[in-house]
């Protein structure tokens, strides 16, 4: 199936590393391409490019049976911005998964936030951060791969498909 992602140029794919640098402020995907994101491909190419929808400067990711993503490192003093906003908007769910396991472990759209210190890299943590299909808004499980992941499903289902979630 083939399904869109839009997210505007506020936040999309967000790497953390603890730090005690001065950044209130953080504004990822402003930039006038996104030539300086790493792409991770597990399974398939996700396509990437920067466009205009619904009058807003948006990152659009195309996926048909495919899992990448784009990865920027980035240092945030959490105690100085503790919070991440974004808006985003799908154009379909996926339907018959359960995304406890593995074999379900897909969602419309998802950020991860990967906190770590770069020197012991198996002390990493991660949110993923989903518009799930089948879970409740709200609700938390365990990353089906790794304990070192949470997943929060910020929304659920189909209600709001085709229209901007913040």
């Amino acid at each position: 199936m083939d399904m869109n992602i839009y997210a505007p140029l506020s936040l999309l794919l967000l790497t953390t590393t603890l730090s005690s640098a001065s950044v209130n402020n953080v504004d990822v995907l402003k930039l006038p391409d996104i030539s300086a994101w790493e792409k991770k491909v597990f399974s398939g190419v996700t396509s990437y490019e920067l466009v205009n929808v619904d009058y807003r400067h948006v990152l659009k990711a195309v996926s048909n049976q495919s899992a990448s993503g784009l990865v920027r490192k980035i240092e945030v003093d959490l105690n100085k911005t503790p919070y991440m906003y974004w808006s985003w908007k799908v154009d379909s769910i996926l339907n018959n998964i359960d995304e406890t396991i593995k074999s379900g472990d897909d969602y419309a759209a998802r950020v991860y936030v990967v906190i770590s210190d770069d020197i012991f890299f198996w002390q990493t943590r991660a949110l993923s951060y989903v518009w799930a299909s089948k879970q409740s808004k709200g609700s938390r499980w365990p990353n089906a791969f790794t304990d070192k992941a949470t997943m929060i499903a910020v929304e659920s289902g189909e209600k709001l498909v085709g229209e901007w979630v913040e």
